[in-house]
């Protein structure tokens, strides 16, 4: 339902890759199942009572959600209550659940580096819009290390007693104007930390790279 990037062979050159997918129920898609396979976890989906077991996969290096901050609230949840919170406030059956991003990571930066570079571009471009990310790294000391970041796609707020609540779609965020100035941010920031290490920047213009397009792309009705 995802189809996961291969870049097993071209490491000897940084590369780029960023695509943005909307998960969908009308794609038969689960927010709770996407969550689950990407964290390698288990969750239990309250809305439909299936359970999503993916604890044996491997190769998932480092996992964590970051919320932003609401009404000078940090948000703090678990995996499992955002993502079957967001299953729970969409009725319609075709709904869109979240957004998934993918990113290739440079293979030329140390693991650390990695997830400083991830984090960062995750704080920056989506959870200080007031998105929570649920950021997953796999592979990250192979030839083939990727980020794997499932976003919430309501306006959020946090009630008196603290609890969490998801309000309209933020519409805004489905800009193609917005997603092609993320796809330069993502450039942008692994170039600053491929600069460090002395190795071929990335160029998200390069004609060579532009073959990676978005095969959904997000559109609102």
């Amino acid at each position: 339902w995802l189809l996961m990037p291969n870049f097993i062979g071209c490491s000897t050159v940084a590369i780029f890759y960023y695509r943005a997918n909307v998960i969908s129920r009308s794609a038969g898609q689960s927010a709770c199942a996407c969550a689950a396979y990407f964290a390698a976890t288990r969750i239990e989906c309250q809305r439909t009572r299936m359970t999503y077991d993916y604890t044996e996969r491997t190769g998932v290096d480092y996992s964590e959600i970051i919320a932003p901050v609401v009404a000078d609230r940090q948000v703090t949840i678990t995996r499992f209550q955002l993502w079957n919170l967001v299953e729970a406030g969409e009725k319609r059956p075709d709904a869109q659940l979240a957004r998934s991003i993918v990113l290739a990571l440079p293979t030329e930066i140390d693991n650390q580096s990695k997830i400083q570079l991830v984090w960062e571009f995750v704080l920056e471009n989506f959870v200080n819009r007031g998105t929570i990310a649920d950021i997953n790294i796999h592979q990250i000391d192979s030839d083939n290390p990727r980020a794997y970041v499932l976003l919430t796609m309501r306006n959020l707020s946090v009630t008196a007693t603290g609890e969490i609540q998801f309000g309209n779609k933020n519409r805004t965020w489905n800009s193609r104007s917005l997603i092609k100035q993320q796809k330069q941010n993502w450039a942008t920031a692994a170039n600053k930390y491929l600069a460090i290490v002395g190795a071929d920047l990335i160029d998200h213009r390069n004609p060579d790279e532009r073959e990676i397009e978005d095969l959904n792309p997000i559109i609102e009705t």
